[in-house]
C-alpha cells in the first residue's frame, strides 16, 4: 500500500497537482467516508461509465465471462436503484463515454474477447438518456 500511495503522491506532484507540506496550496485533500451505495445487478469491467444528472450510466464492457457486452446499467443516486435499459450494439468493451449536452458519446473501444488488435474499432455511438 505504501508503494502504491508514494506512486500516486509521485504522478500527482509531477502533474502539479500537490505540493510537498502539510496545509500546503494545492494539497491533496484528506478524509471523507466511503459507503455501498447499491451493488450492481451485473458486475461491470472495463465499461464507458458517465454521470447524466442523478444517474450513472454503466455501458458496455465485459461481465464475468470476458465476453464483450450490450449492456446497459443506470444507477439513480436519489432513488438508490438500478435498472437496465435498451442495448448498445455492438457489444464493446474497454470504451470510453462523455457527456455533451443530452448525450452520451461512446468513442472506440474494442469490439473482440480479449481486446488484442485488430479488435480496436473506430465505432461512436450516442445515447439520448429519457
Amino acid at each position: 500500500m505504501k508503494i502504491r500511495q508514494r506512486t500516486f503522491f509521485l504522478l500527482a506532484a509531477a502533474l502539479g497537482l500537490c505540493q510537498m507540506g502539510a496545509g500546503a496550496p494545492g494539497a491533496l485533500p484528506k478524509g471523507g467516508v466511503w459507503s455501498l451505495a447499491g451493488a450492481m445487478p451485473e458486475p461491470r469491467q472495463e465499461a464507458g461509465i458517465a454521470a447524466f444528472g442523478n444517474m450513472l450510466y454503466v455501458i458496455g464492457g465485459y461481465g464475468t465471462d470476458q465476453i464483450p457486452s450490450t449492456l446497459v446499467q443506470v444507477y439513480d443516486a436519489a432513488a438508490k436503484q438500478w435498472k437496465q435499459l435498451a442495448p448498445m450494439p455492438p457489444p464493446r468493451h474497454a470504451i470510453g463515454a462523455g457527456v455533451v449536452g443530452n448525450r452520451i458519446y461512446l468513442p472506440g473501444g474494442s469490439i473482440v474477447q480479449g481486446g488484442r488488435a485488430p479488435g480496436t474499432t473506430p465505432i461512436m455511438d450516442t445515447f439520448e438518456p429519457n
